[in-house]
């Protein structure tokens, strides 16, 4: 018997995940594309000889070759017939794209993410159930802790580069029932060990490296740029925040939007040099008063 997998997506890990599923004899894989003409160069590519996904030399330079069977910009081409439907795709485009598969999903199917982040099993539910699929039983989510690979394309819709590989990949889900014979499944389909953990859908998002390292770090960059922008005036309220003002946690959770709207306003900005501290060297202090020299006295 023939299983499906549909891989949602058209990125690095896309490209990963939908060459080493194609790659199994008994897995047909499927792929939604449905930005720009991504679908159409997915099909060229396998066109001309499929995906070849290259390890590095931590993984004994492996080359696993794969060809997708379908590759289509509408979820009704793709998505009908697949037991696993794996989202390779950036949060923001979660909602989207499970709204647009969602009509398609057979009974009992797994929709799950290649990288976990908070909501996204909220984000299954309110889809399934926009097209009546209330039953708890009626489908399964999923989600694994963070990209299984380090990857980039090295051709796009031919080759990527698996620059290297994690040693596993926790596993979350619902209903817990079928969690250990899709942990098997999500195992052998990229070729990375996916144990379960009790940890539940908010555990693993708030360990995700894109909650707790990639977030704070673009809003604490903005947060800086609007301290980088010239003085516009002499009211308080354009003035350069001070160095305690830019670390204040007030000014981090509120800096971003106005962090934005000075970026919008003013554009790019040098950044200018930091002045110089004269030092005065202990020779040169001046004396306190106590040991200070007397007024010489008049004649």
């Amino acid at each position: 018997m023939t299983n499906r997998a549909c891989v949602l997506g058209a990125g690095n890990s896309a490209h990963v995940t939908a060459g080493l599923v194609a790659s199994l004899p008994d897995w047909e894989c499927h792929v939604y594309a449905p930005r720009k003409d991504r679908a159409q160069q997915w099909r060229d590519g396998i066109a001309r000889g499929g995906i070849q996904v290259c390890y590095g030399d931590d993984d004994h330079n492996l080359v696993v070759d794969g060809s997708p069977v379908k590759v289509s910009k509408h979820a009704a081409e793709v998505v009908p017939g697949c037991s696993v439907l794996i989202l390779c795709l950036p949060a923001q485009a979660y909602e989207e794209n499970v709204r647009a598969a969602a009509p398609y999903v057979d009974e009992g199917a797994a929709i799950g993410t290649i990288c976990a982040s908070n909501g996204f099993d909220w984000c299954v539910d309110d889809a399934m159930q926009g097209v009546g699929r209330r039953l708890p039983g009626s489908y399964t989510v999923f989600a694994l802790q963070n990209l299984p690979w380090a990857c980039r394309v090295r051709k796009y819709g031919e080759s990527v580069d698996v620059l290297g590989t994690k040693p596993f990949m926790e596993l979350v889900g619902r209903p817990a029932s079928g969690l250990p014979d899709l942990s098997e499944v999500l195992g052998r389909l990229i070729r990375v060990p996916c144990p379960t953990v009790a940890s539940g859908f908010l555990g693993v998002g708030l360990s995700n490296m894109t909650q707790v390292i990639h977030s704070p770090r673009r809003q604490y960059w903005l947060c800086r740029m609007e301290a980088l922008l010239p003085l516009r005036g002499t009211s308080r309220r354009h003035r350069r925040p001070s160095h305690g003002q830019r670390h204040h946690p007030a000014f981090l959770s509120q800096g971003l939007g106005q962090a934005q709207g000075c970026l919008r306003r003013s554009g790019p900005v040098a950044r200018s040099p930091r002045p110089r501290h004269q030092h005065q060297s202990p020779r040169s202090a001046p004396t306190s008063s106590t040991t200070r020299a007397a007024p010489p006295v008049p004649p």
